[in-house]
């Protein structure tokens, strides 16, 4: 079967889809339970990494807020230098996998990690780099040489996060959850084995913990294509050609500018938080509530990948916003009892060994994230009504509007005697909620619900 594009929609011939069961909310559970499972322990591999960079600094008698600063704000201007890969696992997901596809979806993320490549590579090894990391997220001269140290191994990982996502996409196609779970579960384990067996060979801990990073993530991925290339079927006469470059680009390019900003938002608000009294504490503090409130919420954003997942399925696509709901209303309750208790501290303390005023910069933020999870869903949701009537352009309104939000938040809550980490986290989710309201708005009248849509199928 073809979509109107050419491109093939069904699964890989010698990879099917695992078996799904019939019930429709059965079906959304066994979809989402192994993606769930894959985003939880690829952040709590960050997780890890900040927990043994604190050890580290409690064993040496040093204090882990400078390390910890350093890391945060290294991985933020990571995440925005590969912000250009962010939209190809929709890509991976939104178009077919016939061989012509896939060798133009090669050839196009291979340009798009260069580029990435390029902007790691001049942030951590030239003087201009350290120049706009000083600049831009207002660091002094000690802590900028730390960011810059800990950004020097990363320049590999693009090409790393590009072939991970792709491959990704092609596997939420194909219904294979399970594969992405178990990649998943070796890189975190890889990464814990290095975090703690690098420094003992000598290393200096950040690098030690940038490299037990990329080498879970690099282990992830190669896992991963090695499973996809052995379920691809072989090249024959009647595949379809491949979509057009400009068709492409046109749908790529909103996901690449909704990655960007997205990633953006990070880095945007440590400039307003580097600017706080005792800035190191406050940005370890902003880090960690957010690593931390991740590793709850950070799987909801697959929602997105759902209703491409089961277009052919209209039964089960009209239980998903019930579906959805029912999950954002248990994570934020779970994030209530753990963060807005005594929980808070005795996680921090007993896992990652924080104390101090840390401590408590980082609880405060937690307990603002339990309202993440709203916002986060909306998000979703509506992204993959976006992806999967592919009108992405929408994506380019709502990013806007996500900046908007943060910087509105960031200058008027302080006013207000907000500060701190609180004033990090508000900001965040006041941009989810402006990026979801503005997205439905964009969408509504253009593409039909997907109860709409499953109506046909129930009469």
């Amino acid at each position: 079967m073809h979509d109107a594009h050419g491109t093939s929609t069904s699964p890989l011939p010698d990879a099917p889809p695992e078996p799904i069961p019939d019930s429709p909310i059965k079906s959304l559970w066994w979809f989402t339970l192994p993606l769930a499972s894959v985003v939880i322990l690829q952040l709590a591999g960050r997780q890890v990494i900040l927990a043994g960079l604190s050890w580290q600094a409690h064993e040496s008698g040093l204090a882990p807020e400078f390390d910890l600063a350093a890391f945060v704000v290294a991985m933020a201007l990571m995440f925005v230098a590969c912000a250009p890969l962010e939209g190809m696992g929709m890509v991976g997901l939104a178009y077919g996998d016939s061989a012509p596809v896939r060798r133009r979806i090669i050839g196009f993320a291979a340009a798009m990690s260069a580029l990435s490549t390029l902007f790691v590579f001049l942030l951590g090894y030239t003087a201009a780099g350290a120049w706009t990391i000083s600049n831009v997220q207002g660091l002094d001269a000690a802590l900028t040489e730390r960011v810059q140290f800990a950004l020097k191994p990363l320049v590999c990982y693009p090409v790393v996060m590009c072939a991970m996502m792709l491959t990704s996409g092609w596997m939420k196609r194909c219904a294979r959850g399970m594969v992405l779970a178990v990649a998943n579960v070796v890189g975190l384990v890889s990464t814990g084995v290095l975090v703690v067996l690098l420094p003992q060979l000598g290393l200096d801990p950040l690098l030690g913990g940038m490299l037990a990073y990329i080498g879970g993530q690099a282990l992830r991925t190669g896992m991963l294509c090695f499973s996809y290339a052995k379920s691809l079927a072989p090249a024959t006469d009647r595949d379809p050609p491949p979509p057009l470059w400009r068709e492409m680009g046109t749908f790529y390019l909103p996901l690449a500018w909704n990655g960007a900003f997205m990633l953006a938002s990070r880095p945007m608000i440590q400039w307003f938080l580097a600017r706080e009294e005792r800035p190191e504490v406050v940005l370890a503090g902003f880090g960690i509530a957010f690593s931390v409130s991740q590793v709850f919420y950070g799987w909801l954003n697959d929602l997105r990948s759902h209703a491409t997942a089961f277009r052919e399925q209209p039964r089960v696509l009209a239980h998903l916003p019930h579906f959805a709901t029912l999950l954002c209303a248990g994570i934020t309750a779970l994030m209530a009892l753990l963060f807005w208790t005594p929980l808070s501290g005795t996680i921090l303390q007993a896992l990652m060994g924080l104390e101090g005023a840390v401590l408590e910069e980082a609880r405060d933020g937690l307990s603002v994230m339990v309202f993440c999870p709203l916002a986060v869903t909306l998000r979703a949701y509506y992204q993959g009504l976006a992806v999967l009537h592919k009108r992405t352009v929408s994506y380019f309104t709502s990013s806007v509007a996500r900046i908007v939000g943060i910087v509105a938040l960031m200058l008027l809550s302080p006013w207000a005697g907000i500060h701190g980490a609180v004033l990090g986290t508000g900001g965040l989710i006041g941009g989810f909620l402006a990026e979801s309201i503005v997205l439905a708005w964009s969408l509504h009248g253009h593409v039909p619900s997907l109860r709409m849509e499953a109506a046909p199928a129930k009469s």
